[in-house]
């Protein structure tokens, strides 16, 4: 009977053992582990519970936000947002809610608050270029322009191939000095719309400030549009600058064809023609431009230096007289004039062993016309009148009437140029 009771016992401790080695057992393992996933799924649940809950309290307090921005009470609206985010709501209200938040911190001075504020929105909204260019905007305002490049190269990532941000981007890089990187861009923006002529002018501009001769680029955008002034004047002067002015003369003419009446051209396509020693051509060109204007005294003027510079003396003095008659410009077209009488009497005096009274005319007609320039605000010739007055190069006094032949004196106090030299100018002088 004894024996038969220790068995029972034995089996009774050997159950219990094993009931509590396994609640040991069960309460020491810790509980299996939740995935990344699951806790996300499970901090979603738990803000859109909170948001469900908080709703309507989020929409009180964005009206009475926009209440207070309203009456430029800007701390009041600020803390009225900071409820709606509080609240588990900014996904639903984060374009309004952030861009207001902005506004009022930018009102308060507070440039790093928004700063702040747009790159919270860019959070929730990471492809609203609203909030992009924002965030470039701010950036900029506070000098920070190595950011806003940043900036526009994170638009760029996002819109691939938009040209306007691709511009946006390729100023910024100007303006900070990265020209390869702007070359490059705006390269990629030519092989997007081939014939962008803001693109072709920026690389030239980009060259120039990076201290690389542009000639060839300025040759290449000019041979796609022969007919744009600007491309043919920026290659033109790119190889006078050069000293080839064959070539110059030849883009320039061809330019000239296409805008013939762009003066810039026209100037230096003349000028090219002088450099080369071919004044005649120089002469030619502005010929033409003074047939199409008239009544362009600048014009008039020049055709009277080349003509002087050619000793053309009656066709300069042809021209001159048109320019003294127009209202614009009178220095210089007296002072032109009065270089052309000068230039006469110069030239027949030098034939001879001294000055008659014909030559002090001709002199005398070129002071009366250095004097009108000087009244007329030329002041260059102050020179040559004392000079002139110096030299007894005038009819200064009575002596001077003696020396006057018959054939001179129209009256007491008129005379005429005579002679072969002078034959041709009908002008007079009167002495008092």
């Amino acid at each position: 009977m004894k024996q038969k009771f220790s068995k029972n016992s034995l089996f009774i401790t050997i159950v219990v053992s094993v009931i509590l080695i396994l609640t040991f057992v069960t309460n020491c393992v810790p509980p299996s582990q939740k995935s990344v996933e699951e806790e996300l799924v499970a901090k979603k649940a738990r803000r859109d519970s909170l948001k469900k809950a908080n709703y309507h309290k989020c929409e009180f307090a964005m009206s009475n936000a926009n209440q207070y921005k309203l009456q430029g009470q800007w701390q009041k609206s600020i803390d009225n947002y900071n409820k709606v985010i509080n609240s588990g709501c900014t996904e639903d209200f984060a374009r309004n809610l952030f861009k207001d938040m902005a506004h009022c911190y930018n009102k308060l001075g507070k440039n790093d608050s928004v700063i702040w504020a747009v790159n919270e929105a860019l959070v929730y909204r990471p492809t609203d270029t609203y909030f992009l260019k924002l965030i470039a905007y701010y950036h900029e305002r506070e000098g920070n322009l190595n950011a806003v490049v940043k900036d526009y190269e994170k638009i760029n990532t996002l819109f691939p191939g938009n040209i306007e941000y691709m511009f946006k981007l390729a100023d910024y890089y100007f303006k900070t000095g990265k020209y390869t990187e702007e070359i490059n861009l705006l390269e990629k923006i030519l092989s997007i719309d081939p014939g962008n002529k803001k693109a072709d002018l920026a690389i030239i501009a980009a060259y120039e400030a990076n201290g690389i001769d542009p000639i060839e680029r300025y040759k290449t955008v000019y041979m796609k549009d022969k007919s744009n002034a600007q491309n043919g004047y920026r290659y033109g002067k790119a190889l006078f600058d050069a000293t080839n002015y064959d070539q110059a003369i030849n883009v320039l003419s061809e330019s000239k064809n296409y805008n013939p009446n762009n003066r810039s051209i026209i100037e230096l396509l003349c000028k090219s023609y002088d450099y080369k020693g071919m004044i005649d051509k120089s002469l030619s060109v502005y010929k033409e431009l003074a047939r199409k204007y008239p009544n362009d005294s600048k014009t008039l003027i020049k055709v009277t230096e080349l003509n002087l510079n050619l000793s053309n003396f009656k066709e300069a003095l042809e021209f001159a007289n048109r320019s003294v008659k127009l209202p614009e410009n009178k220095g210089d077209a007296y002072k032109s004039r009065g270089d052309v009488y000068y230039a006469i009497a110069e030239d027949c005096f030098s034939k001879k062993d001294k000055m008659s009274f014909s030559d002090k005319l001709i002199f005398h007609m070129a002071y009366e016309d250095y004097q009108n320039a000087l009244a007329n605000g030329n002041s260059m010739v102050k020179s040559k009148l004392q000079n002139m007055e110096k030299n007894e190069m005038i009819i200064s006094s009575k002596s001077d009437y003696f020396l006057a032949p018959k054939t001179s004196k129209i009256s007491s106090s008129e005379f005429k140029p005579v002679g072969d030299c002078y034959s041709w100018i009908k002008r007079t002088v009167k002495v008092k």
